[in-house]
């Protein structure tokens, strides 16, 4: 919206460009890739009026990453876990959402997309971690609202840092500041009493049979 005085074809441009920057910026892991590579697509979609439909977006940026690379699809846990991710924020968070219609929206928010998710990843963190997380969804509800504050900020402060360093030190403070609220909630619970449970060795057959039901 703040680029609404922009010809159209210029905001797209400068859109998928601030992506593509943002990705290199980051380090272009499997799960900033994906949200990048859907990104994009959506912005194609909506710049030539069409409905973006999320399982061709989906299974077009597995394929093209896979293309690149297909040993990810094995041994790069981070691959797996996004597009699960990805998949239970889609399709299971519109079924589970009547559930939660006593909670505050302001909460479902972030409550909703973090159980789909969650339930969708378990077995896989499960299989290559060994333990379960009890409080994951409480910590995600408190710090996923500063998520994007904090990559919107850092990338202006990244940007800026390049023009002159001490206007990415300014902006740069306010992410210390988002970071280290992240940062001691995530410790807090933690340290807390059966924060996590430690379930070693689970089978690959319970993988299998976790997701055929």
């Amino acid at each position: 919206w703040g680029l609404g005085w922009m010809a159209r074809r210029w905001r797209f441009w400068l859109a998928v460009t601030a992506v593509i920057l943002f990705t290199l910026f980051v380090g272009a892991s499997p799960a900033v890739t994906r949200a990048s590579i859907m990104g994009i697509l959506g912005l194609i979609a909506l710049n030539i009026g069409r409905m973006k439909v999320i399982t061709n977006a989906l299974v077009f940026t597995a394929s093209v990453m896979l293309f690149i690379n297909p040993k990810i699809l094995h041994f790069d846990v981070g691959f797996q876990l996004s597009f699960l991710a990805l998949l239970g924020l889609v399709y299971l968070s519109p079924l589970i959402e009547p559930y939660f219609s006593k909670i505050p929206k302001v909460i479902n928010k972030y409550l909703i997309p973090t159980i789909a998710a969650q339930i969708f990843t378990l077995p896989i963190l499960l299989y290559n971690f060994d333990r379960l997380s009890v409080v994951a969804i409480i910590v995600n509800v408190l710090i996923l609202p500063l998520i994007p504050l904090s990559m919107g900020i850092g990338f202006f402060a990244g940007t800026l840092g390049m023009i002159h360093v001490y206007l990415g030190q300014f902006l740069a403070w306010f992410v210390w500041v988002i970071l280290t609220y992240i940062i001691q909630v995530t410790k807090f619970f933690a340290h807390l009493p059966l924060a996590q449970v430690t379930m070693q060795n689970f089978p690959v057959w319970g993988v299998a049979v976790y997701y055929v039901l």
